[in-house]
Protein backbone atom coordinates (compact mmCIF):
# COMPACT_ATOMS: atom_id res chain seq x y z
CA UNK A 1 0.00 0.00 0.00
CA UNK A 2 1.29 3.45 -0.93
CA UNK A 3 1.91 5.95 1.84
CA UNK A 4 0.37 9.39 1.56
CA UNK A 5 0.86 12.62 3.47
CA UNK A 6 -1.90 14.27 5.46
CA UNK A 7 -2.73 16.36 2.37
CA UNK A 8 -3.39 13.17 0.40
CA UNK A 9 -0.28 13.44 -1.76
CA UNK A 10 2.56 10.91 -1.91
CA UNK A 11 5.43 12.10 0.32
CA UNK A 12 8.38 13.80 -1.34
CA UNK A 13 11.63 11.89 -1.60
CA UNK A 14 13.64 13.37 1.31
CA UNK A 15 16.93 12.74 -0.52
CA UNK A 16 15.95 14.83 -3.52
CA UNK A 17 15.95 18.59 -2.92
CA UNK A 18 12.77 20.16 -4.25
CA UNK A 19 12.67 23.68 -5.68
CA UNK A 20 11.02 26.04 -3.20
CA UNK A 21 7.72 27.72 -3.99
CA UNK A 22 9.37 31.16 -4.01
CA UNK A 23 12.40 31.43 -6.23
CA UNK A 24 15.67 32.64 -4.73
CA UNK A 25 19.18 32.81 -6.10
CA UNK A 26 20.48 31.15 -2.96
CA UNK A 27 18.25 28.12 -3.52
CA UNK A 28 19.30 28.01 -7.18
CA UNK A 29 22.97 28.06 -6.17
CA UNK A 30 22.37 25.26 -3.67
CA UNK A 31 20.72 23.06 -6.31
CA UNK A 32 23.47 23.76 -8.85
CA UNK A 33 26.15 22.96 -6.27
CA UNK A 34 24.39 19.70 -5.37
CA UNK A 35 24.10 18.81 -9.05
CA UNK A 36 27.77 19.49 -9.66
CA UNK A 37 28.70 17.40 -6.63
CA UNK A 38 26.56 14.50 -7.89
CA UNK A 39 28.23 14.77 -11.28
CA UNK A 40 31.69 14.66 -9.72
CA UNK A 41 30.65 11.51 -7.86
CA UNK A 42 29.56 9.95 -11.16
CA UNK A 43 25.87 10.06 -10.26
CA UNK A 44 24.60 11.20 -13.65
CA UNK A 45 20.91 10.62 -12.95
CA UNK A 46 21.01 12.64 -9.73
CA UNK A 47 23.08 15.34 -11.41
CA UNK A 48 20.53 15.68 -14.20
CA UNK A 49 17.62 15.68 -11.76
CA UNK A 50 19.17 18.40 -9.59
CA UNK A 51 20.14 20.47 -12.61
CA UNK A 52 16.61 20.13 -13.99
CA UNK A 53 15.27 21.44 -10.66
CA UNK A 54 17.76 24.32 -10.75
CA UNK A 55 16.63 25.12 -14.28
CA UNK A 56 12.98 25.24 -13.17
CA UNK A 57 13.99 27.61 -10.40
CA UNK A 58 16.01 29.75 -12.81
CA UNK A 59 12.98 30.02 -15.08
CA UNK A 60 10.96 31.29 -12.10
CA UNK A 61 13.68 33.80 -11.24
CA UNK A 62 13.56 35.14 -14.77
CA UNK A 63 9.76 35.32 -14.85
CA UNK A 64 9.29 36.83 -11.39
CA UNK A 65 11.92 39.52 -11.95
CA UNK A 66 12.52 39.85 -8.19
CA UNK A 67 16.25 39.22 -8.52
CA UNK A 68 18.83 41.44 -10.19
CA UNK A 69 18.38 40.97 -13.96
CA UNK A 70 21.98 39.96 -14.56
CA UNK A 71 21.80 37.29 -11.86
CA UNK A 72 18.51 35.81 -13.07
CA UNK A 73 19.64 35.73 -16.70
CA UNK A 74 22.96 34.17 -15.66
CA UNK A 75 21.16 31.49 -13.62
CA UNK A 76 18.95 30.67 -16.60
CA UNK A 77 21.87 30.42 -19.03
CA UNK A 78 24.13 28.46 -16.67
CA UNK A 79 21.34 25.99 -15.89
CA UNK A 80 20.67 25.29 -19.56
CA UNK A 81 24.38 25.01 -20.36
CA UNK A 82 25.06 22.65 -17.46
CA UNK A 83 22.10 20.51 -18.47
CA UNK A 84 23.39 20.42 -22.05
CA UNK A 85 26.82 19.35 -20.81
CA UNK A 86 25.34 16.54 -18.71
CA UNK A 87 23.26 15.33 -21.66
CA UNK A 88 26.25 15.38 -24.00
CA UNK A 89 28.12 13.24 -21.49
CA UNK A 90 25.42 10.58 -21.88
CA UNK A 91 25.42 10.88 -25.68
CA UNK A 92 22.10 12.72 -25.98
CA UNK A 93 23.25 15.41 -28.38
CA UNK A 94 19.73 16.18 -29.60
CA UNK A 95 18.41 17.16 -26.17
CA UNK A 96 21.69 18.90 -25.35
CA UNK A 97 21.31 21.03 -28.49
CA UNK A 98 17.72 21.78 -27.52
CA UNK A 99 18.87 23.18 -24.17
CA UNK A 100 21.53 25.33 -25.80
CA UNK A 101 19.01 26.62 -28.31
CA UNK A 102 16.34 27.28 -25.67
CA UNK A 103 18.73 29.42 -23.64
CA UNK A 104 19.76 31.40 -26.69
CA UNK A 105 16.21 31.74 -28.01
CA UNK A 106 14.98 33.08 -24.66
CA UNK A 107 17.64 35.79 -24.68
CA UNK A 108 16.82 36.68 -28.28
CA UNK A 109 13.13 36.91 -27.35
CA UNK A 110 13.97 39.25 -24.45
CA UNK A 111 15.94 41.45 -26.84
CA UNK A 112 12.96 41.65 -29.21
CA UNK A 113 10.45 42.28 -26.40
CA UNK A 114 9.81 46.03 -26.36
CA UNK A 115 8.00 45.69 -23.01
CA UNK A 116 11.00 44.07 -21.27
CA UNK A 117 12.78 46.43 -18.85
CA UNK A 118 16.01 47.90 -20.19
CA UNK A 119 18.21 46.29 -17.46
CA UNK A 120 16.80 42.88 -18.37
CA UNK A 121 17.45 43.47 -22.06
CA UNK A 122 21.00 44.61 -21.28
CA UNK A 123 21.59 41.45 -19.24
CA UNK A 124 20.17 39.35 -22.07
CA UNK A 125 22.50 41.08 -24.55
CA UNK A 126 25.55 40.48 -22.33
CA UNK A 127 24.71 36.82 -21.75
CA UNK A 128 23.83 36.22 -25.40
CA UNK A 129 27.57 36.22 -26.01
CA UNK A 130 27.82 33.09 -23.88
CA UNK A 131 24.86 31.37 -25.49
CA UNK A 132 26.20 32.23 -28.94
CA UNK A 133 29.63 30.85 -28.04
CA UNK A 134 28.06 27.65 -26.63
CA UNK A 135 26.18 27.10 -29.90
CA UNK A 136 29.38 27.55 -31.90
CA UNK A 137 31.27 25.22 -29.54
CA UNK A 138 28.58 22.58 -29.99
CA UNK A 139 29.19 22.62 -33.74
CA UNK A 140 32.91 22.15 -33.14
CA UNK A 141 32.40 18.89 -31.24
CA UNK A 142 34.61 16.30 -32.96
CA UNK A 143 32.01 13.51 -32.69
CA UNK A 144 29.26 15.34 -34.61
CA UNK A 145 27.48 14.15 -36.66
CA UNK A 146 27.76 10.45 -35.94
CA UNK A 147 24.08 9.61 -35.99
CA UNK A 148 20.90 11.01 -37.53
CA UNK A 149 20.02 12.55 -34.15
CA UNK A 150 23.34 14.38 -34.20
CA UNK A 151 22.59 15.68 -37.69
CA UNK A 152 19.24 17.08 -36.56
CA UNK A 153 20.98 18.64 -33.53
CA UNK A 154 23.41 20.38 -35.88
CA UNK A 155 20.49 21.70 -37.93
CA UNK A 156 18.77 22.97 -34.77
CA UNK A 157 21.90 24.80 -33.62
CA UNK A 158 22.53 26.21 -37.10
CA UNK A 159 18.99 27.61 -37.17
CA UNK A 160 19.49 29.24 -33.76
CA UNK A 161 22.72 30.85 -34.98
CA UNK A 162 20.95 32.11 -38.09
CA UNK A 163 18.20 33.68 -35.97
CA UNK A 164 20.90 35.35 -33.88
CA UNK A 165 22.57 36.78 -36.97
CA UNK A 166 19.25 38.13 -38.22
CA UNK A 167 18.54 39.83 -34.89
CA UNK A 168 22.04 41.30 -34.68
CA UNK A 169 21.65 42.71 -38.17
CA UNK A 170 18.22 44.11 -37.30
CA UNK A 171 19.62 45.80 -34.17
CA UNK A 172 22.50 47.28 -36.15
CA UNK A 173 25.07 45.21 -34.29
CA UNK A 174 27.04 42.69 -36.26
CA UNK A 175 29.47 41.68 -33.55
CA UNK A 176 29.43 40.82 -29.86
Amino acid sequence: MDSFSAAGHPPLDPLTPQPPAAASLRDWERLMHSGRHAQLLGQQTSAQQLTRQALALAELLLEERNSPPDDSVAAYVVSHHNMAFLLQQTGDSQTAATHLCQAHAKLMALLRDASAPAPLQQAAWRHSRETHAALLQFLREPNLPNMPADASAVILVTQALSAHANLAQHCGATQH
